[in-house]
């Protein structure tokens, strides 16, 4: 809410693309009555394939968006505006995960408590168990790079 916070306060235009369907377009129009001075100036669903991904690209060019919202689910997002990063010319882009479900009312976020102590994941995965399996795979992913990273630290350390 931050981001979009700061994008209403200066006026600055974003663009929703992921999730299902119908999902954008009720996210931007929650997003526009709670945040004044927004504007966005694009909406797309996360379901596209090669041919209708570079239509898409051009389409979020056209639209010149200081934000790119991209909720397409880790790390799929990740990867996708890793790769497109250069074609986009969108100064800010950021993966938001299931916030465009939140935002169209379609899921309810965590309580307060555990908005607070960064546990909204926890809730999430308590409340839609199916998560755990995605939340196991992103741990060990997380361990395998520190891992690695402290590996190279040893080397750099070795050869000094």
């Amino acid at each position: 809410n931050a981001s979009l916070e700061r994008a209403a306060f200066y006026g600055r235009k974003v663009f929703l693309l992921g999730s299902k369907r119908g999902v954008a377009e009720r996210a931007a129009k929650n997003i526009e009555l709670a945040f004044p001075g927004i504007k966005i100036v694009g909406i797309h669903h996360g379901y596209f394939d090669e041919a209708e991904e570079k239509e898409l690209i051009e389409k979020i060019r056209q639209a010149k968006p200081d934000y790119l919202f991209v909720a397409m689910g880790v790390p799929k997002q990740e990867k996708w505006i890793y790769k497109n990063r250069d074609k986009l010319g969108v100064p800010i882009m950021m993966g938001v995960g299931g916030s465009l479900d939140v935002w169209a009312g379609d899921v309810k976020r965590a309580p307060l408590i555990y908005r607070k102590l960064c546990l909204e994941w926890l809730y999430r995965a308590l409340k839609e168990p199916w998560r755990w399996k995605k939340i196991m795979k992103l741990y060990k992913l997380f361990w395998i790079l520190t891992l690695n990273f402290l590996k190279g630290s040893e080397k750099r350390e070795t050869k000094k």
